[in-house]
């Protein structure tokens, strides 16, 4: 659900989602990773210092990277808080559950009010399997012959539809991938809705990363997608401007989710009859 959230002393230089900083909890803070997705967003026209975004409440990115910086106690110790991209989230440091056989470091995902460690095979050698892998979609591995029929027009319509793709890492510890084939690829499916609405040809190349999650699949568990970068770059006017001698046109380039083509709106014009 898109929604208009005041961003003062924010820019148009976003990262892709919004936080509640621990920090200063009555504050969101933009980051690689969050709890709303930011759209776009805009100048207010009373104070051109602020912004408002506009955002969908209804899709986060909720993996990210911890750090352990306490003592673990009763199971439970401070941890500093990375975005998927690694960069610090907030100066206040995350109390963050740690049972038997946590890394120290690693990745984590967000649900509710808490957080919670991704762990992989142990913390050497090529041990069990990982719970997560970074993962790229191949590029040209879907022509247009071979468009499955959930993606009608070539923009993907389901959320039942299983990709192929390659794998491109996973933790360190960790010695093979469930599900993995003889030439590096896996099955992953997007449950949460990631790639709906985009075409065919935009997914070439992209990378993401995949959780692996109990359900059917192989050995009982599935690969689901929880975070992939599908931001394009459009140029939008942002102001027009009568100087008196002439009319600038200001642009802007802007990150956006997703866009298509909309109708063309004409205002019709009136002929004054040769008055200037």
């Amino acid at each position: 659900m898109p929604v208009e959230i005041a961003l003062p002393g924010f820019g148009f230089d976003l990262a892709p989602f919004l936080m509640v900083d621990p920090s200063e909890p009555y504050k969101l803070k933009d980051a690689y990773s969050g709890i709303y997705k930011v759209l776009g967003i805009y100048r207010t026209q009373l104070n051109l210092d602020s912004h408002v975004a506009i955002a969908d409440t209804l899709q986060s990115q909720p993996l990210w990277r911890y750090e352990r910086v306490g003592e673990i106690k009763s199971g439970k110790a401070q941890a500093t808080l990375y975005d998927i991209e690694g960069v610090e989230f907030a100066l206040a440091k995350v109390s963050f559950p740690f049972p038997d056989n946590t890394p120290d470091k690693g990745y984590c995902y967000h649900i509710g009010d808490k957080f919670f460690a991704l762990t992989g095979g142990g913390s050497g050698g090529s041990g069990g399997s990982g719970s997560l892998v970074r993962f790229s979609f191949p590029v040209d591995e879907y022509a247009e012959s071979q468009i499955p029929a959930a993606c009608a027009g070539g923009r993907v319509k389901s959320l039942e539809i299983e990709w192929r793709v390659k794998v491109d890492g996973f933790p360190c510890g960790a010695g093979t991938v469930n599900g993995i084939d003889n030439e590096g690829y896996i099955l992953v499916s997007d449950p949460l809705g990631w790639l709906k609405g985009f075409k065919m040809g935009s997914l070439s190349g992209k990378k993401g990363y995949a959780a692996l999650m109990a359900g059917s699949g192989y050995d009982g568990c599935g690969w689901e997608i929880v975070s992939i970068n599908m931001f394009e770059e459009v140029v939008n006017v942002v102001d027009v401007v009568d100087t008196g001698d002439t009319i600038d046109v200001h642009f802007e380039k802007q990150r956006v989710w997703g866009h298509c083509d909309l109708p063309i709106y004409q205002i019709q014009t009136t002929d004054c009859g040769g008055y200037y």
